[in-house]
């Protein structure tokens, strides 16, 4: 313990403001530290580096009347009539971030976040302030991918016409789009508050699990084209044809989704292709049995 102690000791360097300017510089973002008014006391090289300047010509003038040469598509909280960030951490004392977007001359959209950090003194007043400019452009990009990927695969999946479901472990509906609302015959608000084993008659759920975990029936985790009843809000069986399949996350199940369609329609189609089919044979074989009686009759007038 005190070996290490003399080891910190003699890493830093006996003026306490070498080292701090040292801690300052070494910062990877654009950084400043102003006075509660708003006066800049000092800058690190990586502010200097981003926007070209000498320090000289930056210290002892305001955030203001910077933000206006640096930051010229930048539309500030307090050219909007709000409060500026840096007076809520002087009459807060605490902490604050405001995220700021612009549209460059070339089109291009940015993303700046503004961190505020308030340095105290022996009183506990707001001696300056830490104020750090992080471009986050790249991560609101990848946000916004994200959220319009999102949004594409929502629509796709509110647009089907076959019932869509999702449901957590638990068997609490996550997702159900419209189809599967109308199908279920639940509500919107409704179908959240449903457990997924209500869907099925008594045990075929855990069937369902069951079929999706067995390798035999195909790859784990996926359930091939099957045949089951699902039971409506009402009561009513229907007959439908589902696949489903398993959500895994790190290798753990974390849900499931299956997607349903409505087999009535199919079916009673089905239905009457067959009864034709039967009429149609009784109608030959009356018609055969009649050309038979012809025959027969023909023979017994024509010895």
């Amino acid at each position: 313990m005190e070996r290490s102690k003399q080891t910190q000791e003699k890493s830093i360097p006996s003026d306490g403001d070498s080292w701090r300017t040292r801690v300052f510089d070494s910062l990877s973002f654009p950084t400043r530290i102003l006075k509660p008014d708003g006066t800049i006391i000092a800058v690190n090289n990586v502010f200097l580096e981003r926007y070209d300047e000498n320090e000289d010509e930056i210290i002892g003038k305001t955030c203001k009347e910077l933000n206006r040469t640096h930051f010229p598509n930048q539309n500030f909280p307090c050219t909007k009539g709000e409060e500026c960030p840096l007076c809520r951490v002087v009459s807060q004392k605490k902490g604050q971030s405001v995220l700021l977007h612009a549209q460059e001359d070339d089109g291009e959209q940015h993303w700046e976040e503004r961190v505020f950090s308030p340095i105290l003194d022996d009183d506990g007043e707001v001696d300056c302030v830490i104020e750090s400019i992080r471009d986050v452009t790249n991560i609101k990009r990848l946000e916004k991918m994200y959220s319009d990927m999102r949004q594409l695969i929502d629509n796709v999946v509110q647009s089907s016409v076959s019932g869509i479901i999702a449901a957590n472990r638990k068997g609490d509906i996550i997702l159900a789009n419209e189809a599967a609302e109308e199908l279920f015959g639940y509500s919107p608000e409704e179908i959240r508050h449903v457990n997924i084993e209500d869907f099925y008659p008594p045990g075929v759920a855990r069937d369902v699990m069951k079929m999706l975990r067995d390798k035999k029936l195909g790859r784990k985790g996926k359930l091939p084209i099957t045949q089951l009843e699902i039971i409506t809000k009402q009561g009513e069986k229907i007959p439908v044809e589902m696949t489903a399949a398993i959500i895994y996350e790190g290798g753990e199940e974390v849900a499931t989704a299956g997607i349903f369609n409505d087999l009535r329609e199919k079916l009673a189609v089905e239905q009457k292709l067959y009864e034709s089919q039967v009429k149609i044979g009784q109608t030959e074989k009356m018609a055969s049995l009649g050309r038979l009686a012809a025959g027969v009759a023909h023979e017994i007038n024509n010895p």
